[in-house]
This record gives C-alpha cells, sequence and structure tokens, in this order.
C-alpha cells in the first residue's frame, strides 16, 4: 500500500516570531558591518534570533537573507527551536542558501523534538515525498500525526486522505472518518466527499462482518 506522492503546500505554516513584538534591543545594521555583540547576547538566542528575523523581513537596504540566515543558526546552535524551524524554512527554500532539503530536514528534526508543530508538518511531507531526502511514508505520517495531535488543524483534512488511500485496512478508514470529520468540525469543506465515502466504506465493511 502505498501513500501518494502529492506534496500539500505547505502555506499554513508560518514563519516562528512573525507576528510577536521582536527583542527591543535588536538593531539592523548594514550586511557589510557585523553589528558588535556583547558576550551576553552571543549567549541570547531569542536575541540572536530576532535579528534573524529582522534581517529575514526588512525591505530597505539592510534586507539580507545570507545574514538572516547567520543569526537563526547562532541562535540555532543555542538549541532555539524557533531559529531551527526557520533555518530549516531557509534551506528549503533557497532563501540567503541553496536549496536543500536534506539540511532543512535536519534543522526541522531537531525542532520537531522540541514539539515545534510547524517543523513536524514541513518534516513529515518532506518524508512523505522523498524530495530531497529518503523516503519514508511511516515516519513521515509519524510527524504529521504529531502536529494534528497538538492542535495543527490545518493537518486533519491532509490526514483523512492520506489514511484514506490506505483504506483496504480497517483501521485506516476508522481513522479517515475521524480525521475527515475533525477537519470539517473545523471549517474544511473540502473533506464533505471524502467523509461522506469513508463513513460508507467504513459501514459496508462492519455489516459484511
Amino acid at each position: 500500500l502505498i501513500l501518494s506522492l502529492y506534496v500539500t503546500p505547505i502555506i499554513a505554516c508560518g514563519w516562528w516570531g512573525d507576528g510577536e513584538k521582536s527583542s527591543e534591543n535588536a538593531s539592523i545594521v548594514r550586511p557589510s558591518n557585523y553589528p558588535e555583540l556583547t558576550a551576553q547576547q552571543l549567549t541570547d538566542s531569542d536575541y540572536l534570533a530576532s535579528l534573524g528575523n529582522r534581517y529575514r523581513t526588512s525591505i530597505n537596504l539592510n534586507h539580507s537573507y545570507s545574514w538572516a540566515v547567520h543569526f537563526y543558526e547562532l541562535a540555532a546552535d543555542l538549541d532555539h527551536s524557533g531559529a531551527q524551524y526557520n533555518l530549516g524554512m531557509m534551506y528549503e527554500m533557497g532563501l540567503g542558501v541553496t536549496v536543500d532539503r536534506y539540511r532543512a530536514a535536519g534543522w526541522y528534526r531537531l525542532a520537531a523534538e522540541k514539539g515545534n508543530v510547524h517543523a513536524q508538518h514541513h518534516l513529515g511531507e518532506l518524508l512523505i515525498s522523498g524530495n530531497g531526502v529518503e523516503r519514508n511514508l511511516e515516519r513521515g505520517l509519524h510527524w504529521l500525526l504529531l502536529a494534528a495531535r497538538s492542535g495543527h488543524s490545518d493537518l486533519y483534512g491532509r490526514l483523512a486522505s492520506l489514511y484514506w488511500e490506505r483504506q483496504p485496512v480497517a483501521d485506516y478508514r476508522l481513522q479517515t472518518v475521524l480525521w475527515a470529520t475533525m477537519a470539517l468540525e473545523n471549517g474544511d469543506q473540502d473533506v464533505g466527499n471524502l467523509l461522506s465515502d469513508s463513513r460508507h466504506a467504513l459501514t459496508t465493511a462492519e455489516n459484511a462482518q
């Protein structure tokens, strides 16, 4: 039984730190001039990740993806899960670096293991697709399930579809119904037909026993 090779565009997962107040002490400087950071700042992962965000999002002369990567790496090396996730995004999208989904998956894994649901989502999709990494359907599904069970509702419909593709196994029909129902309850109208079909298949299988 094979899961679909189709990779759902991961548009629901934004960047860590967007929409939140950045460190007030994080200043933007010209990329040609390295910021004079104190010893304390160099060990402050939140501060370094905030600098990465400012370089990534600035729309003036200081805009620099490569410098964003630099500061994300400093924060990620200090075990900052948000920076690790953002760094994975930079490598997956090729922002400031050459596209490298293998390295992206490595950074996603570090963040995913800390419970970052968006990193779990991205890592799961990369493993399911085998895009730049060794394809592993079971591990991919594992990470998607962890994210969904932590409340990443955008994955409910995706999981229903994945289980439906494996529905000859009885438990997968039940899982399809459960995740499709949750998706519908969260406003995903696209799962209506899938929910109806999976309920019918589940009932038919039960009656045949």
